[in-house]
């Protein structure tokens, strides 16, 4: 039981980090658009593909790390 308790820690530190990077990826704080959005723009890069349209960048990313946050979240996480 220790063995698997060892293994599952890094495995929900992980999940946790990457759906939390997730969700600061789409946060607005002050702004009318995400915080990242804001970052890439002051280093040059736009956050859509198209100017104001098209793919938008931050989003993609975003649900690409819930997916694999969601993937790295143990399911038996139960203390018995």
């Amino acid at each position: 039981m220790m063995d698997q308790k060892k293994q599952t820690r890094p495995s929900v530190i992980t999940g946790f980090v990457l759906l939390a990077l997730a969700f600061l990826f789409k946060w607005e704080f002050i702004y009318n658009e995400p915080v990242v959005d804001r970052l890439l723009g002051l280093i040059g890069v736009s956050a859509w593909s198209n100017g104001n349209t098209g793919f938008h960048f931050t989003g993609i990313i975003s649900v690409i790390l819930l997916i694999i946050g969601l993937f790295f979240w143990p399911n038996g996480t139960a203390v018995k």
